[in-house]
C-alpha cells in the first residue's frame, strides 16, 4: 500500500512519519506529504476528526517540507473544527498539543502579521486557552499546553511591527496567565519559557521568584536548572539575596564546573563566598579536609572566569600567527578554500601546546610531587588570546621571528562565542606576582598547598584517597596557571573540557531523559553544541568532534572547531619584519572589506 492509502486507513501515526522518512527522493518526500495534506481537505468533518490528529502530527514534523499556503490551510480547517466543538477539542491533549506545537511552526516561517492574524482573533484556540487560563477554567489543560503557550508568545513578541496589535492583545492579561501556571503547573519548561519571555518583557514578580526557587531548591539537579542561573546572573542584588539558599542548595548537587564556576560568581555578587580563615587543619576531619580541598578550587576557578557580558567594557584580544596561516586558514576568500568551509574557530588539545611546563605550574607551587607512573591524556581543548598587541618579545616568539601579524578578534564575534554555555573564556594567572588584585587567589592557593600537606603528613589511606580527588579536581584547572616569567603574554583562554558533565548533557540528551516533551524543550533551547562535527573519526561519543591532523614523524595534532559562527577579525596588525605588506593587504581588504589593517609601530631589523 502507498504512504497515502495507510494515511486514510487509519494507520498509527509514528508509522506513517517512518515510511515518510525511509523515502530517500526529497521530491517523493515532499509529494507525499502535499498528497497527505490534500486528502485532509477532502475528508468529511467526522472524518476530519478521526485523521486530526495524525494530520497535525506529520504537519509538525514535516513542517519545512511544507508551503505556507498550504501549512496555513490546514490551522484554517483545525479552527473551523474547533468553532464545531470546542470542548471535544480542548479536553484532546494530544490534538491541542499538536495544533500548538504546528502553529508555533508555522510562525516560526518568515510570515507577515496578515498571515497570521486569523489565529488571533477573540475566538481563536489560542484566545480561548488564554482566556480559559487566565480565568483558572482549566478542564482538559495542562502543563504541556500552557509551554506550548508560552513558546507561541515567545515567537510573537520576537517579531517586528506588524504584530502590535495581538501583541497588546496578549499584554493585557498576560500577568494573570503568567501567575495562574506559576501556581497550578510549575515544571522545566514552563520555567525556562518564563525567562525568556522576562527577557523580552520584564514580567518578573516577587512571587514569582518564591514559586521557582522552591522548585529549583526541591529539584537542584533538574536539567534546567542552567537556563535559571543564567536568568539569575542578570538579576539585582536584591532577588540573589532571596534565592541565596536555592543556589547553596544546587551548588551541592552540581558536578559540572561550569555551572559550579556560575554559581560561585553569583554568590559571590552578593558576598556569600568568605575569605578562608587560619583554621588549625589538624583538628579537621580526613573527609572534611577532602571537602575543602575541593571546595577552594571551584572558588580559584570562579574567579578566573570571565563572563560574555563582562567583555561589554573590556580591552581587545587578539592573537599572533604567521602570515601563511592568516591567508591560508583564517581570513578566506572565496578563492582561497571551499565556500562551504568558512573559517571557524580551533581549539587545540592541551597536551599538545609549545610550553613543555604547560599544567604543571601550580603542581610545583603547591609541592605536589609528580608521582604519576603513566601518562595522563586530557580532554581540554583550549585557544590562546592576549590583551598585548604590538610586543616585541610576542612578534618574536608567536609570529615567525615578527614576520607574522597579529589578528584582533571582533569583540561581539568573541561574545557570541562565550555565550555559549558549552565554551568558558578564562584568564591565565601567573604564579608569584605581585598584584594586588590577585591577592585573594593567592590566599585560597595558599590554604590549598596547608591541605594539601596535613592529608601528606596523615600518612593513612583515606588520606590517599582524599588526595587522589584533590589532585584530579585540580587538573581540571591545571591550564590556568603559568610562571610569572610568562606575566608579559597577558594571556586568556577560550576553552571546551570534553570531561564536564554539561558537555555531556549536551552532546548526548538522549541518554539523560526518555521524556519526549522535555527532550524537545532541551534540545531546542539549547541552540546545538557549536562543534564541527569530523564523520571520518568513526566514533560515536565526543571524539567525533575531534579532527585528527597528520603531521611528521606518525605524529597527529587534535583540534576542535566551533561552528558556532564564521571566524571575524576587527583588525590585523602586520609584524615589524613584514616587507610584502602591499601584496598582503588587499588580499585581507578582499576577504573583509571592513577589517583594519596596521603595520607595527615597532621598529625592529
Amino acid at each position: 500500500m502507498s504512504i497515502l492509502d495507510d494515511y486514510k486507513n487509519g494507520v498509527f501515526y509514528i508509522e506513517l512519519k517512518n515510511s515518510i522518512q525511509s523515502l530517500t527522493d526529497l521530491d517523493s518526500k515532499v509529494e507525499n506529504i502535499h498528497d497527505v495534506m490534500e486528502a485532509f481537505f477532502q475528508f468529511s468533518p467526522k472524518e476530519k476528526w478521526e485523521k486530526l490528529e495524525t494530520t497535525l502530527y506529520i504537519l509538525y514534523e514535516f513542517s519545512k517540507f511544507i508551503d505556507k499556503n498550504i501549512f496555513k490551510n490546514v490551522l484554517l480547517e483545525v479552527e473551523s473544527l474547533f468553532k464545531e466543538n470546542n470542548k471535544r477539542f480542548i479536553l484532546d491533549r494530544d490534538i491541542l498539543f499538536y495544533y500548538l506545537s504546528s502553529l508555533n511552526k508555522y510562525l516560526e516561517k518568515s510570515l507577515g502579521a496578515e498571515a497570521c492574524q486569523d489565529f488571533f482573533n477573540e475566538n481563536s484556540i489560542f484566545f480561548t486557552i488564554f482566556n480559559r487560563i487566565k480565568n483558572q477554567e482549566l478542564n482538559g489543560i495542562d502543563g504541556v499546553t500552557c509551554s506550548r503557550m508560552l513558546s507561541t508568545m515567545i515567537i510573537i513578541f520576537e517579531k517586528g511591527e506588524g504584530f502590535e496589535i495581538i501583541k497588546e492583545k496578549i499584554k493585557q492579561d498576560l500577568e494573570s496567565f503568567i501567575d495562574v501556571i506559576l501556581l497550578k503547573f510549575l515544571f522545566a519548561s514552563i520555567i525556562i519559557s518564563y525567562f525568556d519571555l522576562d527577557n523580552l518583557l520584564k514580567i518578573f514578580k516577587p512571587e514569582h521568584l518564591k514559586l521557582i526557587n522552591s522548585f529549583y531548591k526541591i529539584n537542584p539537579d533538574d536539567l534546567s536548572v542552567r537556563f535559571y542561573l543564567s536568568w539569575l546572573e542578570t538579576k539585582d542584588p536584591d532577588i540573589i539575596k532571596e534565592s541565596i539558599e536555592t543556589l547553596k542548595t544546587i551548588l551541592s548537587y552540581e558536578d559540572s564546573d561550569i555551572w559550579k564556576s556560575t554559581i560561585l560568581k553569583i554568590l559571590e555578587k552578593d558576598n556569600e563566598i568568605q575569605d578562608e580563615e587560619e583554621r588549625n587543619l589538624q583538628d579537621i576531619q580526613v573527609a572534611e579536609l577532602g571537602k575543602i580541598g575541593n571546595t577552594l578550587i571551584d572558588k580559584i576557578r570562579a574567579l578566573l572566569t570571565i563572563n560574555a557580558q563582562d567583555l561589554e567594557n573590556s580591552e581587545e584580544f587578539g592573537h599572533y600567527t604567521k602570515i601563511e596561516t592568516l591567508t591560508n586558514h583564517l581570513i578566506k576568500t572565496i578563492k582561497s578554500g571551499d565556500a562551504s568551509k568558512p573559517a571557524y574557530l580551533r581549539l587545540t588539545n592541551s597536551k599538545q601546546l609549545n610550553d613543555p611546563m604547560e599544567g604543571r605550574a601550580v603542581y610545583d607551587y603547591l609541592e605536589i610531587e609528580d608521582s604519576s607512573e603513566c601518562y595522563q591524556n586530557s580532554n581540554v581543548f583550549l585557544s590562546s588570546m592576549t590583551t598585548i598587541s604590538d610586543s616585541l618579545p610576542m612578534w618574536k616568539e608567536y609570529a615567525e621571528e615578527s614576520r607574522g601579524a597579529f589578528l584582533q578578534y571582533d569583540k561581539k564575534y568573541l561574545q557570541k562565542i562565550i555565550e555559549h554555555e558549552a565554551l568558558e573564556f578564562v584568564r591565565i594567572f601567573y604564579l608569584n606576582n605581585t598584584r594586588e588584585d590577585d591577592s585573594d587567589i593567592v590566599k585560597k592557593l595558599n590554604e590549598l598547598k596547608r591541605v594539601i600537606q596535613e592529608l601528606k603528613d596523615r600518612h593513612t589511606k583515606e588520606s590517599k584517597l582524599i588526595m587522589t580527588t584533590i589532585f584530579k579536581n585540580l587538573a581540571k584547572i591545571s591550564y590556568l596557571f603559568k610562571v610569572s616569567d610568562y606575566e608579559y603574554e597577558s594571556e586568556f583562554r577560550i576553552l571546551i573540557n570534553f570531561d564536564d558533565s554539561e558537555i555531556e548533557r549536551l552532546l548526548n540528551p538522549k541518554h539523560l531523559t526518555d521524556d519526549r516533551i522535555k527532550l524537545e524543550e532541551i534540545i531546542s533551547l539549547s541552540g546545538g553544541i557549536g562543534l564541527s562535527e569530523n564523520k571520518e573519526s568513526g566514533y560515536d561519543d565526543f571524539r567525533k568532534y575531534i579532527h585528527l591532523e597528520s603531521k611528521e614523524e606518525g605524529r597527529y595534532a587534535l583540534f576542535v572547531y566551533i561552528n558556532l559562527l564564521p571566524l571575524k577579525y576587527s583588525k590585523v596588525i602586520l609584524g615589524p619584519k613584514v616587507t610584502d605588506a602591499d601584496y598582503i593587504a588587499p588580499y585581507l581588504k578582499l576577504a573583509n572589506p571592513d577589517i583594519e589593517i596596521e603595520s607595527s609601530k615597532i621598529p625592529y631589523r
